[in-house]
């Protein structure tokens, strides 16, 4: 059907979540599928970008769909050569398909919709909410940050940068969290995220203060100056 007539990509199978079928396969897990019905798109689809975008009634994507599922195989077959796509916001609440993977906690799935981003800087301009939260505020909201076993300290001073990762003994009890170093690693890889502010001026650390620090989970301290700062991740 998809190869005598590619409109019919567009048509939505379902009234109650307004799914294609390439919705429908993706939410399905169903990889090979994906990979034929987005071949058929490309090849015989006059704007195949167009019917890749088909946002569902909850307004998702196919990608973003994918990216919440943590799946690079069907991230990677979607977006094929469709860059755009990963700046695409769904219109339940204008998230792209990278916070997508953030927020679901799929760490190398974030990471890796990153890296297909033409720049470092549009990679970070898709992490931002359009209330200017980023997935780093969000990550800390949600406690998908604490990694316990890690004292990292990292100075910079003149345009000099000093880094020392240490390995701290985990006290007994000690249980990692299912999303236990997604801030960590984001600070690690975007460090200018940490002085991202939103809408309101918060930045991640007004975030982090608000939080109350429990026994064995892990924290960052941020100590800003004109020429210095300091990023402590602690055990408490």
């Amino acid at each position: 059907m998809y190869e005598q007539n590619p409109r019919v990509s567009k048509v939505k199978f379902d009234n109650i979540i307004g799914s294609t079928a390439l919705h429908l396969a993706v939410l399905c897990r169903r990889s090979h599928i994906v990979v034929k019905l987005v071949a058929v798109i490309n090849e015989r689809s006059e704007d195949p970008a167009d019917i890749l975008s088909t946002p569902n009634a909850q307004g998702d994507s196919p990608l973003h769909l994918a990216a919440n599922m943590g799946s690079i195989e069907m991230s990677k077959c979607i977006i094929g050569g469709h860059k755009h796509l990963l700046g695409i916001r769904n219109s339940c609440d204008s998230l792209t398909p990278i916070q997508e993977a953030a927020l679901s906690g799929y760490k190398e799935a974030f990471f890796w919709l990153c890296e297909m981003c033409y720049s470092t800087a549009q990679a970070q301009d898709y992490c931002r909410a359009m209330n200017g939260k980023t997935v780093l505020h969000s990550a800390i909201e949600l406690e998908h940050w604490a990694n316990p076993n890690i004292n990292w300290i990292k100075a910079k001073k003149n345009g000099d940068i000093f880094t020392e990762v240490r390995k701290l003994p985990t006290s007994t009890g000690t249980r990692l969290k299912p999303f236990q170093d997604l801030a960590f690693q984001i600070i690690h890889r975007h460090e200018s995220l940490m002085d991202s502010v939103d809408n309101c001026g918060y930045s991640p650390l007004h975030v982090l203060a608000e939080k109350p620090l429990l026994h064995s989970e892990a924290a960052f301290i941020s100590v800003s100056w004109t020429t210095s700062f300091i990023i402590l991740l602690y055990t408490c």
